[in-house]
């Protein structure tokens, strides 16, 4: 099996821009912790993905690929994320062409049908946040 270095390295990308959501809501919940680490580490990674970009059509080569996929859902909530679409631009005309492949559309459309329950629940911050290493015994 051979295995695509530059495909996994951006997948590897991918799995640090996943932790920023939770830092969002650890900073809500204790306060600035961090003097804006992750925020800026956030947008170091946005910038990295910007350069990466700058002429070519995909992250990780040149077809689209499963990085791709994996990226964009993360970087279309950018504006959620604290950041400006507009300050990327390479990354904004990445966003904006593979939001109109007609794949991605079709997915987002059985999404909206799918999703209909809020994301993040008090039920659901009790099991993301609440737990501890050791299983606690009452």
């Amino acid at each position: 099996m051979t295995v695509d270095l530059q495909m996994l390295v951006w997948v590897i990308v991918l799995c640090v821009l996943q932790a920023f959501p939770y830092t969002l809501a650890l900073i809500a919940k204790l306060g600035p912790i961090d003097g804006g680490r992750y925020e800026n580490e956030t947008a170091r990674l946005y910038g990295v993905l910007d350069r990466r970009l700058a002429g070519r059509e995909f992250v990780a080569g040149e077809d689209y690929s499963i990085a791709d996929m994996a990226i964009y859902p993360w970087i279309a909530t950018l504006e959620r994320n604290q950041k400006r679409l507009d300050d990327f631009p390479n990354l904004k005309r990445w966003t904006e062409a593979i939001a109109a492949r007609p794949a991605t559309i079709r997915a987002y459309e059985k999404g909206k049908a799918i999703n209909q329950a809020p994301t993040i629940t008090e039920e659901s911050k009790k099991l993301l946040f609440g737990q501890g290493a050791a299983r606690r015994v009452a």
